[in-house]
């Protein structure tokens, strides 16, 4: 079991999960949401996830368009990325957790009221995008370096993290009412915070074979 990508991929499923969560809820709120308010919704997630496993797809095969000289420094520069970018989406966390829950509730009722269904796909797109981007970004180094075999492995452990991510949330909404992102952000910088400690020290170890 790869715990780095494990982790990696339930912290952000259930971070994707409660913002989806949030969205739907000003949806189920408000009297003049329509069917077609809640098909845009839905295409803005689809198509963040389109994106997502897009960029996945295109590191999966960066070997071979790439020069194998060059692939000894993508080796290094993928963790290394990976892992700065994670210290630095702590640090962006850590600031605006606090008003993420009605920033992102503020947008969706402004898109109703407005009826600005390209607005509400967009709050949606984005939304999912930037944890699926995140996601593939982080795992980066893992994708690149996937054999059939690994990728296999990765892909079921990819699926169990988002079914286990599904549980967690369907038992913290039924028993909590859901999670304040502030305290989500919380608990799950642990995660995160060992998740760079060991893409940085990974790429450490494949500097001293350049």
């Amino acid at each position: 079991m790869n715990w780095t990508a494990f982790s990696i991929v339930l912290r952000e499923s259930l971070e994707a999960l409660l913002i989806i969560g949030i969205l739907t809820s000003v949806l189920k709120k408000d009297a003049n949401t329509t069917r077609t308010h809640w098909m845009f919704l839905i295409f803005g997630v689809l198509a963040g996830i389109a994106l997502s496993l897009t960029l996945g797809m295109s590191i999966m095969f960066l070997p071979d368009a790439l020069p194998e000289s060059a692939m000894g420094y993508i080796d290094v520069g993928f963790p290394l990325v990976a892992g700065l970018m994670i210290i630095h989406v702590m640090w962006w966390m850590h600031k605006n957790a606090r008003n993420m829950t009605s920033d992102l509730k503020g947008q969706v009722q402004d898109a109703i009221n407005k009826q600005s269904l390209v607005s509400l796909l967009l709050i949606s797109f984005l939304a999912v995008a930037r944890e699926g981007l995140e996601t593939v970004l982080f795992l980066s180094g893992e994708l690149i370096e996937a054999t059939s075999e690994k990728l296999l492995n990765l892909g079921m452990q990819i699926a169990l993290a988002v079914v286990v991510s599904y549980g967690i949330y369907f038992v913290l909404q039924k028993t909590l009412g859901g999670l304040h992102m502030k305290w989500f952000f919380r608990v799950t910088n642990v995660l995160l915070a060992a998740a760079a400690v060991q893409l940085l020290y990974t790429a450490y170890n494949k500097y001293q074979y350049l």
